[in-house]
């Protein structure tokens, strides 16, 4: 597509969140596939939260253990 005619596609000026994630909504529609990264990215995250609360946890007992 030449660049003049790019600068001619319609950009909605009220990109809401609610606006975004419907058309993401209707972007992914049922595949599976996004369904599966989307798990599997909301996983990591929670793994990653829960290594955090195990290394605060650990730092403390360290200081506890510390003041012994």
């Amino acid at each position: 597509m030449p660049s003049k005619d790019v600068s001619k596609e319609e950009t909605p000026h009220n990109l809401t969140l609610k606006y975004v994630e419907e058309i993401t909504k209707e972007i992914l529609g049922n595949n599976k596939i996004t369904e599966i990264f989307q798990a599997m990215a909301i996983m990591s995250q929670k793994m990653g939260n829960l290594g955090l609360e195990v290394k605060s946890l650990k730092t403390k007992l360290t200081i506890v253990e510390g003041e012994r």
